[in-house]
């Protein structure tokens, strides 16, 4: 999968694609500003079968089967969010942006630091060279992206 995911990011930039998202691509200023919403960890609604939306620290979920949809399409199972499950989903999210999780909109929306956080299971990450701090961002480094959900793991 490694070997895949290096040959079709090296296919696309040949190409004239710039990859923005660890999934994405994109030609020009076309990056999907829909995705983007989610991987800053902005609110969203979610509509229709097996939609989910986040809003005000709650995450809803409409049925995923269409009879269980058709019977109460306003049903929504509701996920009251705490603050240490947004700030673990924002450095989830965030971590899927080339650019990384903006550390200064973390502070903003948490009163913490990033590092005061997640700093101790951090600094492993950072010393093995698998995320960086650049620019004002904590992120994958391309090595990192690889194994991104790993690093999510031992972060958790």
């Amino acid at each position: 999968e490694a070997n895949m995911y290096e040959w079709i990011v090296a296919y696309l930039q040949k190409e004239g694609f710039h990859q923005y998202e660890v999934s994405n691509f994109a030609c020009g200023n076309h990056e999907s500003m829909h995705n983007k919403a989610y991987w800053n960890y902005y609110d969203f609604y979610g509509i229709g079968c097996g939609a989910s939306g986040k809003i005000n620290h709650v995450r809803y979920d409409a049925p995923h089967t269409l009879s269980m949809y058709l019977q109460d399409s306003l049903y929504k199972e509701k996920t009251v969010l705490t603050k240490e499950d947004e700030m673990f989903e924002m450095l989830m999210m965030g971590l899927r942006l080339i650019k990384g999780m903006n550390l200064a909109l973390f502070e903003k929306r948490f009163g913490v630091s990033f590092m005061d956080v997640f700093g101790e299971k951090a600094k492993k990450q950072l010393q093995e060279g698998f995320v960086e701090i650049k620019d004002g961002y904590f992120r994958c480094t391309e090595t990192g992206y690889e194994i991104m959900n790993t690093i999510l793991v031992e972060l958790m």
